[in-house]
């Protein structure tokens, strides 16, 4: 999940400019989506998701093992809440 929201990171300027070829036909749902998408909102939720995700998915993948070790599944998750205080701190929320 965190790679396809940096996907959408690396290629947005590329879907702005599809999404303002749609608006300036009129189309009134590219309208609403570029004037959404052009704010530094969702440029910072987009980056922050990205974050939150990496982090994660390194958890969901160790949940997901046969033999799962509560061991390491309790080092996922400390290792989650670092990476997750660490983005808070980084990021000034």
């Amino acid at each position: 999940m965190g790679e396809s929201v940096k996907a959408v990171i690396r290629n947005y300027a590329a879907l702005l400019t599809i999404i303002s070829q749609d608006a300036e036909l009129g189309n009134p749902t590219a309208i609403g989506l570029l004037q959404q998408l052009t704010s530094y909102l969702y440029g910072a939720l987009f980056h922050l998701a990205a974050d939150v995700l990496t982090a994660v998915n390194k958890l969901s993948k160790t949940l997901q093992k046969t033999d799962v070790c509560f061991a390491h599944v309790s080092t996922g998750v400390r290792k989650l809440q670092y990476n997750i205080f660490g983005i808070i701190y980084f990021h000034n929320f």
